[in-house]
């Protein structure tokens, strides 16, 4: 996306230069994240949205990048799929109606690769078929358009609590 803003990482053990440093870029008009070792940055969540609609796929990943997350947004699933889906994916949001526009064969593969991930449904559709759906990805939350951001925030919290994974952002 071209009008992401610019993420800056910060790695310095000693907190006041971290403090220091990150006022300085957030002057600069850029979001900062912080880490107090090079492991912490390493072991850093990351979360995946994955979304049909442009426009609501930037406004999700504003919230989830204002809310501190490190984010990664696909517009569809056979992007996602392409993506290199690596054991540092903390939680994937998806648009139920992306998993619709690409097959039965793609969802079981989109399925087998995010097993065990928290998965969180965003649905403009609030009907039986796209509840069902939800449900056979074991999602930890369902939200229909337009989204709450601070419930969609609170339910990241609670499905990486659930599924014992760090929430450090």
């Amino acid at each position: 996306m071209t009008d992401e803003q610019t993420t800056v990482f910060i790695i310095d053990d000693d907190p006041s230069a971290r403090r220091g440093l990150s006022r300085l870029v957030r002057a600069a008009g850029m979001h900062v994240e912080t880490y107090a070792s090079a492991q912490a940055f390493i072991d850093r969540p990351h979360y995946g949205g994955c979304g049909c609609d442009p426009s609501a796929l930037r406004g999700l990943t504003r919230l989830l990048l204002a809310g501190g997350y490190e984010v990664s947004a696909y517009t569809s699933s056979d992007e996602l799929l392409k993506s290199p889906i690596a054991d540092n994916i903390a939680c994937l949001i998806l648009d139920a109606r992306v998993l619709s526009l690409s097959g039965r064969d793609l969802r079981a593969e989109l399925f087998k690769k995010t097993l065990g991930l928290p998965v969180i449904f965003v649905s403009a559709d609030d009907d039986e078929q796209t509840r069902k759906k939800a449900l056979s990805f074991n999602a930890t939350g369902f939200f229909r358009k337009p989204i709450d951001g601070p419930a969609l925030l609170d339910a990241i919290a609670w499905s990486l609590e659930k599924a014992g994974q760090p929430n450090e952002h």
